[in-house]
C-alpha cells in the first residue's frame, strides 16, 4: 500500500515536470519565432534608390554630367590636382611638354574603349568650352600608344593639369560642333537609363565602373526636376524626394528655411566647413556707360553696404560676410589688398567727390538738380529679392536711390548682354582664380553675367605671366598687381561667401561637398 502511494507520488511528479517542460518548450518556441521575425526584418535590404530634388534639368549643367562622365584630372580637398582618367603624368621641357599616362581598361557605357585617341579628341574638343587657357598655347597632341599622350605647347604652360579637371572624356560621335553632348554615354559611376526633359531622369549604377573605390552603393538615382525653390522644400518634407541642394553649385533654398528644416523631425542639414567656402555672392557694376562710369560712385556703393548685418539678420548667419571677390586664404587669392568694408561716412565722401553734394527732401543725393538713381538687375528668387531690398535700404541711407529690376533668367540674360543695367548680379568668382580671370577677366564687354573684369589693359599681360612663367617670384608679383588693379577700380562688390546647404532625410548618409562645386560625388551615400 505504501509502495502504491510512493508510486502514485512519483507518477504525479513526473507528470508535473513533463507539463512544465511542454510549457517551457512552447514558450521557447514562441520567443524563437518572434526573434526570427525581428532578425528577418533587420536583415531585409533597404532599396538603395536616392531621389534628388533639382532646380534644373539633369542635362542643363555640369552637375548632372559629373554623374555620367569622368574628368581627366580631379581636384582634391586642398585644390591640388589628382589623377582622374589621366592616371599619371610627366612634365618635360620646363613645362612645354606633358606626357599623360591614361587609366587602362576604361569603357564607355555603350561598351566602347577609352583610348588615347579618345582622350586626344576630348582635350582638343572641350578646351574652348571649358573656359580653359591651354588651347591658346597648344602646339599639338601626339598619340604615343593606346594609353599614352604627348602634349606640346608653344611655350611653358603651367596650369595645364589644373585645367584638365574641367575636361570630360567623351566619344567624338556623341557631341555636336557647339559643345553639346548629344548621346550621354560616359565612363562615369552612373548610366543614364531614362530621361524626360525638364521633368525627370533615372540613372543606374555603373557596376563595371573602372574606379572601383568610387563605385556607389546606390542602385538607382532619380533626378526630379522641381524649378520652384519652395516646392522643392515641400517635396522634401512630404517625402517625395530624399534630398535637396545637392544638385546645384550654389545654395538653392531660401536661407530663411534652413533653420526650419534643421528643426524638422526626420530631416538633417549639412553645412560646408570653412575650407568648402570658395565662391562669393558678387555684383558687377556697369563701368562702361551710365552713372557708374564714375569711380567715386562705384566706391560709394561698395562702402554703403553693411555685409555683417545682411548676413546676420537676413540670412541667419549661415553665409560668411566678405568684401573680397576671392578669400585671401585660397591659392592666388588677394592677400595684398584691403577688403571692401562697410563705411557709410566714406561712402558719403565718395558721393560728394562725384559731385553729389546736396540731398533732396526724399533723402536722395542730387547733382545739377538731378537725383541719383541707379538700377539693379537681380535674379527672380526669394534670396535675391531679399538681398536687393537690403541693398536698396543701405544705399538710401547714404543718398542713393536704387531701383530693383527683378526678372526671370531669359530677360535677365538679354538685358545683361545689352548692358541695360547699372548693377547686375554676376557669376561668382571661383577658385582657382586663374580660370575665372581667363573667362571673365580678359574682357570688358557684356555677357549674360554683366560686365567683364578686364579693368585695365595691363590685365592681359599679367594673366599671360601667371599662365606661362616658371618663376615663382614673377608669378606672385603678377597676382599682386592683378588684385591691386581690380580692387582700386571698384568694378563690383561681393557681399558674402556662398554657403551651400544640403537638406536630406535622416536615413540618408554619406553626402559631402566636393571641392569642385559643380561635381556631385555619391560614392559614399547609403540609404538606411
Amino acid at each position: 500500500m505504501i509502495l502504491d502511494k510512493k508510486l502514485k507520488s512519483l507518477i504525479v511528479l513526473l507528470a508535473f515536470m513533463m507539463a512544465i517542460g511542454v510549457l517551457a518548450g512552447c514558450t521557447q518556441t514562441n520567443v524563437t519565432e518572434t526573434d526570427r521575425q525581428e532578425v528577418d526584418a533587420s536583415n531585409e535590404e533597404v532599396k538603395q534608390i536616392l531621389t534628388l530634388g533639382a532646380q534644373n534639368d539633369l542635362k542643363s549643367g555640369s552637375e548632372g554630367s559629373s554623374l555620367v562622365f569622368d574628368f581627366m584630372t580631379v581636384f582634391e580637398e586642398d585644390m591640388d590636382t589628382a589623377p582622374g582618367l589621366v592616371a599619371s603624368w610627366e612634365i618635360k621641357n620646363d613645362g612645354q611638354t606633358y606626357i599623360l599616362k591614361l587609366q587602362e581598361g576604361v569603357k564607355f557605357h555603350n561598351g566602347k574603349d577609352f583610348t588615347a585617341e579618345v582622350a586626344k579628341f576630348s582635350i582638343e574638343y572641350w578646351g574652348p568650352y571649358a573656359n580653359a587657357n591651354y588651347p591658346k598655347y597648344l602646339k599639338g597632341i601626339n598619340v604615343l600608344d593606346d594609353t599614352t599622350l604627348e602634349i606640346n605647347f608653344e611655350k611653358t604652360f603651367t596650369p595645364f593639369l589644373m585645367e584638365l579637371a574641367g575636361i570630360r572624356g567623351t566619344l567624338q560621335d556623341t557631341v555636336d560642333d557647339k559643345g553639346n553632348i548629344i548621346d550621354w554615354y560616359g565612363t562615369g559611376p552612373f548610366v543614364l537609363k531614362d530621361y524626360s526633359k525638364d521633368q525627370k531622369a533615372v540613372l543606374e549604377v555603373n557596376a563595371d565602373y573602372w574606379n572601383k573605390e568610387k563605385i556607389p552603393s546606390l542602385q538607382e538615382l532619380v533626378w526630379q526636376t522641381i524649378p520652384n525653390e519652395n516646392a522643392r522644400v515641400m517635396a522634401l518634407k512630404s517625402g517625395q524626394v530624399d534630398a535637396i541642394g545637392v544638385t546645384e553649385h550654389h545654395i538653392s533654398m531660401p536661407y530663411t528655411v534652413v533653420n526650419e528644416l534643421e528643426n524638422t523631425p526626420g530631416i538633417k542639414i549639412l553645412k560646408p566647413s570653412e575650407k568648402s567656402l570658395n565662391t562669393t555672392e558678387t555684383y558687377v557694376f556697369n563701368y562702361k556707360k551710365g552713372p557708374l562710369t564714375d569711380l567715386n560712385l562705384r566706391k560709394a556703393i561698395v562702402h554703403a553696404i553693411d555685409r555683417e548685418t545682411l548676413t546676420a539678420k537676413l540670412l541667419h548667419n549661415i553665409p560668411t560676410p566678405t568684401g573680397h571677390f576671392v578669400l585671401p586664404e585660397y591659392i592666388d587669392g588677394p592677400k595684398n589688398v584691403e577688403e571692401y568694408s562697410y563705411n557709410p561716412q566714406l561712402a558719403k565722401e565718395a558721393l560728394e567727390a562725384a559731385g553729389y553734394k546736396t540731398i533732396n527732401a526724399n533723402g536722395i543725393a542730387e547733382k545739377d538738380g538731378k537725383p541719383l538713381q541707379i538700377t539693379l538687375l537681380a535674379r527672380n528668387d526669394q534670396m535675391a529679392r531679399d538681398v536687393a531690398v537690403f541693398m536698396q535700404s543701405n544705399l538710401k541711407e547714404v543718398g542713393i536711390d536704387l531701383v530693383i529690376d527683378s526678372i526671370d533668367k531669359n530677360i535677365f540674360d538679354e538685358k545683361a548682354e545689352k548692358g541695360d543695367f547699372d548693377i547686375a548680379y554676376t557669376h561668382a568668382w571661383t577658385v582657382p582664380p586663374a580660370r575665372y580671370m581667363q573667362w571673365r577677366g580678359l574682357s570688358d564687354g557684356y555677357d549674360v553675367h554683366g560686365t567683364g573684369f578686364k579693368v585695365d589693359s595691363k590685365i592681359e599681360t599679367l594673366v599671360e605671366t601667371v599662365l606661362t612663367t616658371t618663376d615663382k617670384q614673377a608669378y606672385d608679383k603678377a597676382w599682386e598687381e592683378i588684385w591691386k588693379l581690380q580692387y582700386s577700380f571698384y568694378p563690383g562688390t561681393s557681399l558674402f561667401v556662398r554657403a551651400r546647404v544640403f537638406a536630406f532625410k535622416e536615413n540618408v548618409s554619406g553626402l559631402y561637398f566636393h571641392p569642385r562645386v559643380s561635381t556631385i560625388d555619391l560614392s559614399g551615400v547609403t540609404i538606411k
